[in-house]
């Protein structure tokens, strides 16, 4: 969060840019041309696969998050362990009470190193909202 803010015109101090916060951070490679959008079900989040390139792999499951942040029914949802890579998209319900809500929306990848036996991320990337 520490490169999050910034200064406004005529404010004393530093304030959130909420376009600028990552919800995860790494070296694995992250999405490419990603996209989010309402539907029915849910949000859709799509991808082109850019598996194989750099470390990227076909089984890298893909972490969603939706953050509302106005109003009394702020919250977040979110999913660690989506679709694959190589999938190109995946759909993230959202509880019904909350559908008619803005979201901020970010993207990442995750992989499993076996050595180490944790998860290697991506840098999240924001979509705006949604």
């Amino acid at each position: 969060m520490k490169n999050s803010f910034k200064f406004e015109a005529n404010a004393a101090s530093k304030v959130l840019d909420i376009s600028l916060v990552k919800v995860s951070r790494g070296n694995l490679l992250g999405p490419q041309e990603p996209k989010v959008e309402r539907v029915p079900e849910g949000v859709k989040f799509s991808w082109e696969d850019n598996s194989w390139q750099a470390s990227a792999s076909p089984n890298d499951p893909v972490f969603v998050f939706l953050l509302a942040i106005d109003g009394i029914l702020s919250g977040s949802v979110w999913e660690f362990f989506g679709n694959i890579r190589e999938k190109g998209s995946h759909i993230l319900p959202v509880p019904n009470f909350t559908s008619d809500k803005k979201w901020h929306a970010w993207i990442a990848f995750s992989q499993a190193n076996p050595w180490t036996k944790k998860r290697e991320l991506s840098d999240s990337v924001y979509l705006g909202i949604v």
